[in-house]
């Protein structure tokens, strides 16, 4: 059983530094990546994605999804002041040492490295070592994303409010964070969810992270097994699986 689980992985932009804290930059390095490239890559365990909020919200309308454009990116470049990536300061890609995300950063860096002209660095340590680095700042570009704890979009556009310590982006925006606490304040579902649908809207344009994929869950299942249901959170309580015959 293959399921998108409710969870996203991204790269905070240190926009505290230059270039990084040009949003023509952060741009620039989101639509030269072809993710239609990553599906080799992720096979069953992720889905490429431009969003933050994963998939499986009800009465929630995602932003459009953002194409491959690396013409465009290099124009933004260009406007930034980096024809053909002249002048860019080599980009350090730090990520926690497992498997599939070296071969993501691994990806990412080419991608970089063949439309814009940036030279890329790659940097992988623990996942201990790689979270304590997030948290000082000490990083130029690094590997995050979250799992959500509940089915709701601000589980994870909460995480970008300027005072939310969990934000490593250094980024915030006072537009986006009155969205999310009127979003708080609404007792209105539909209004609710419509408020969370322009944060989003307002986060993809700024892009202090870079959305790569969202999680899947692969789970090896027994055809005896009954009850058992696919799900966002991947959970699966015992009182409601049993075992019948198998086919």
């Amino acid at each position: 059983h293959v399921q998108a689980q409710l969870g996203t992985s991204w790269y905070y932009l240190n926009t505290s530094l230059v270039p990084l804290s040009d949003p023509r930059v952060r741009k620039a390095l989101d639509l030269s990546l072809d993710r239609a490239g990553l599906a080799t890559i992720l096979g069953p365990s992720g889905l490429a994605t431009t969003g933050y909020v994963p998939p499986g919200m009800p009465d929630y309308r995602y932003p459009a999804a953002r194409s491959f454009d690396p013409h465009g990116a290099r124009a933004l470049l260009v406007a930034a002041g980096f024809p053909a990536g002249e002048g860019f300061p080599p980009l350090e890609l730090a990520v926690d040492a497992r498997n599939l995300q070296e071969q993501v950063a691994a990806w990412v860096a080419d991608s970089w490295r063949s439309e814009l002209g940036i030279e890329v660095n790659i940097f992988a340590r623990r996942w201990g070592a790689h979270w304590e680095a997030l948290e000082q700042g000490a990083f130029q570009v690094g590997r995050g994303g979250w799992l959500g704890d509940y089915p709701d979009p601000s589980s994870f556009l909460e995480l970008f409010l300027s005072d939310n310590e969990l934000n490593r982006s250094e980024w915030g925006s006072a537009s986006y964070d009155e969205l999310i606490l009127e979003a708080a304040r609404t007792t209105d579902p539909s209004s609710r969810k419509r408020l969370l649908s322009a944060a989003e809207r307002q986060l993809v344009q700024a892009l202090p992270a870079l959305p790569i994929f969202h999680f899947s869950s692969v789970s090896l299942v027994n055809p005896k097994v009954r009850g058992y249901i696919d799900n966002p959170l991947d959970m699966h309580l015992l009182r409601y699986i049993s075992l019948g015959e198998g086919s």
